[in-house]
């Protein structure tokens, strides 16, 4: 499986057109944490020497408890690996540490954020999100991934 190189990632900047507002999806709260996280996972692959991975265990810490933050950024970094393994092109994401660009939302950011709220609700009710996010491919690893990180935000924080 082809895995995205460095120059096949994008980060777009505040002065890129067409992306939407994120406030323009019915994404709740949990959600919105999932992708600040997600971003910064991206960078740290993107940019190795940024070590992003620290923002996203802090930033889940701060969103959802020290018990169970690690946990649940631990788990982002396992679907981020999924998509990573199964997607041929590049994934396109804002920077999470401008605040004019986390406002908005890429078409990539768009599929996974948006198969994860439909499949909260009502598992692979949004079908058709994950395979654009995995452009075709075998969905069984990023669905087995996806349930896991699910399950742990199911779990009423202690």
């Amino acid at each position: 499986m082809g895995r995205p190189t460095q120059r096949d990632t994008q980060i777009p900047s505040c002065a890129d057109a067409g992306y939407k507002c994120l406030a323009a999806y019915p994404f709740n709260r949990t959600e919105w944490d999932l992708l600040t996280i997600t971003r910064w996972f991206f960078l740290a692959f993107h940019m190795p020497n940024s070590c992003a991975w620290v923002n996203a265990f802090r930033f889940a810490d701060r969103n959802f408890g020290t018990t169970r933050g690690p946990t649940v950024a631990r788990n982002v970094l396992e679907l981020v690996i999924a998509v990573r393994d199964v997607r041929q092109s590049g994934f396109s994401y804002c920077d999470p540490s401008c605040t004019t660009c986390s406002e908005h939302i890429t078409p990539e950011e768009k599929y996974l954020i948006a198969t994860i709220h439909h499949h909260r609700r009502s598992p692979k009710a949004d079908h058709i999100n994950a395979l654009m996010l995995c452009e075709g491919a075998d969905l069984t690893f990023f669905y087995e991934r996806l349930d896991a990180l699910i399950a742990i935000l199911d779990i009423p924080p202690t």
